[in-house]
């Protein structure tokens, strides 16, 4: 919807200041003042008529296509909207465009002139400063991969089950401990009673070893030490349960002040599902255009896109960067210090 939105302020932009411009040069050069008015609304009527679809259409595809590449869209929309806009004058055959002062091409020139500084006035303008980020956990801040991966062996071993090397948990981790025991316990296990028993003690297991192998990632403590500096709103967004999530923060950052920590709590959705990241807005008092999330998997980038916010994806964490493009992340990003650049 910002795409769309951005999109239809060049066009407005666009049609009627280029048809400004050439009934300004009509006007001096064969009309005359008395037919300023006539003929400026006369320009714009017949281009907002023929530029009109090809607005849509394009519109239409960015908002539907929510691409990493949509760069390449706008190209293409710049390229359809001035083939509309040349339409609009060839089948027009105004007798003073094909034989008096202005040419076809001319109007052309300024077309594209008026497009091309559109385009890059509102870049500049209607980029909305970022005042709040939203971090993920695991993967994202912490590496976490060895404690539970070593407290989900610990219950499959103790009822009998094949366990997991830990290097299998970074493609686990992410959707919740219910979710995480569910991939890991076999396929026919069926058994809700004896389930809630392990989940029970996987739970008792990892909060008396979670700190054991768990640290920041390198450059994360600079990163939110910066950020707090610069007085940015900070959060933090996590399909871990909730109890661990804000013991975690508070071990591994005591000397960060998250304005929002919130984990997956009983009766609430889980990421995807963007409620989590909409309750930290609607708290912060920042809205979507103002928010930035960051995360290490699909299921982060698919919340983002699911909230209408921008995403960050980071290489560091659990998942590939294959994945992040997959799921449309708005940027990559591969240090934790390059999160700085992005936000200047």
């Amino acid at each position: 919807m910002q795409k769309l939105l951005y999109w239809a302020k060049v066009w407005f932009v666009t049609i009627f200041l280029s048809c400004l411009i050439n009934v300004l040069i009509l006007t001096f050069k064969d009309f005359g003042l008395d037919n300023f008015l006539t003929s400026y609304f006369l320009f714009v009527i017949i281009s907002v008529i023929y530029s009109t679809p090809t607005f849509i259409i394009l519109g239409l595809i960015l908002f539907l296509y929510k691409s990493k590449n949509t760069q390449i869209l706008r190209y293409i929309l710049s390229a359809l909207s001035l083939i509309g806009i040349s339409l609009t004058f060839y089948f027009l055959g105004f007798d003073v465009i094909k034989d008096g002062f202005i040419s076809d091409a001319y109007i052309m020139y300024i077309y594209m002139v008026v497009m091309v500084a559109s385009i890059f006035y509102f870049r500049i303008h209607s980029t909305p400063k970022i005042k709040l980020i939203i971090f993920d956990l695991d993967g994202t801040l912490l590496n976490t991969y060895e404690d539970l991966g070593n407290s989900v062996n610990y219950v499959l071993a103790k009822y009998g089950f094949p366990t997991h090397e830990l290097e299998l948990y970074r493609t686990f981790i992410g959707n919740g401990i219910d979710n995480l025991l569910k991939t890991c316990l076999p396929e026919n296990f069926h058994d809700e009673v004896k389930f809630q028993q392990i989940r029970k003690e996987f739970v008792t297991h990892y909060e008396a070893h979670k700190y054991d192998l768990t640290r920041p990632y390198d450059g994360i403590q600079e990163l939110l030490q910066e950020l707090q500096a610069r007085e940015f709103k900070l959060a933090i967004a996590s399909n871990k349960y909730h109890e661990a999530t804000v013991n975690l923060v508070k071990r591994y950052f005591p000397s960060i002040s998250f304005d929002v920590v919130l984990g997956h709590r009983i009766g609430e959705a889980k990421k995807p599902n963007p409620s989590i990241l909409m309750q930290i807005m609607n708290e912060t008092q920042i809205n979507q255009e103002k928010t930035l999330f960051v995360g290490d998997s699909g299921v982060d980038m698919m919340t983002a896109s699911n909230a209408d916010v921008k995403s960050i994806g980071v290489t560091w964490g659990f998942r590939t960067e294959e994945e992040l493009r997959n799921h449309a992340a708005s940027k990559i990003i591969h240090q934790p210090l390059n999160l700085l650049k992005l936000i200047n």
